[in-house]
């Protein structure tokens, strides 16, 4: 932007909203199985599907969440990701809100603000979450993550998880968000840390 000639207003990502995603998201009807209640979302599709974290793993991770904190899973995702939320939550024992529906991007990220956290896979959704301040877990499986992390490391962990055999650092590192403290950033073999 200095190159343009504007002045720099730092690094940090911002995605507005405007009146018609507010709009659109109460029209969708999405909001009314909410009703007021806290909540958090997990987002388990990705535009290339070999890199999701397995959907039992989203619902074990969210299951743990909604019990241990009282807040109520929402499934996000476009309508073509609805055989995604769908198995998430057919491995649930908290029922969730599948908001997996045609809607725009600018809807879902209304409906993203208002949440507690983002459980994602290395995908776009992470990078609006970045932009609306929503903390986030973050899990990694072939993207390089050094380049494609969000930059605030403190509200946005990213976790390198190939195996999907991590799911209890991906828990540890939501809980912290959620709870406000800092997880252990002790190592353990085969454990990469998080940023």
């Amino acid at each position: 932007m200095q190159t343009l000639g504007a002045e720099p207003a730092g690094l940090h990502l911002e995605f507005p909203l405007s009146p018609r995603d507010e709009e659109e998201l109460d029209s969708s009807g999405l909001m009314k199985d909410l009703d007021g209640a806290e909540y958090f979302c997990i987002h388990p599709g990705a535009r290339q599907r070999d890199k999701c974290w397995p959907p039992r793993r989203f619902a074990e991770v969210g299951d743990r969440l909604a019990a241990e904190f009282g807040l109520t899973p929402v499934l996000t995702g476009s309508a073509s990701e609805a055989d995604l939320t769908a198995e998430v939550a057919a491995h649930m024992h908290h029922k969730p809100v599948d908001a997996a529906a045609p809607i725009s991007i600018g809807a879902m990220a209304a409906l993203m603000r208002k949440a507690r956290l983002l459980l994602c896979n290395d995908t776009g959704v992470s990078h609006i979450a970045a932009g609306l301040k929503l903390k986030s877990v973050v899990v990694f499986s072939k993207a390089d993550i050094a380049r494609w992390a969000p930059l605030d490391r403190h509200s946005h962990r990213c976790i390198w998880d190939p195996d999907a055999q991590r799911a209890a650092v991906v828990l540890r590192h939501a809980r912290a968000l959620l709870s406000g403290t800092a997880p252990s950033r002790q190592r353990s073999a085969g454990m990469w840390p998080y940023w």
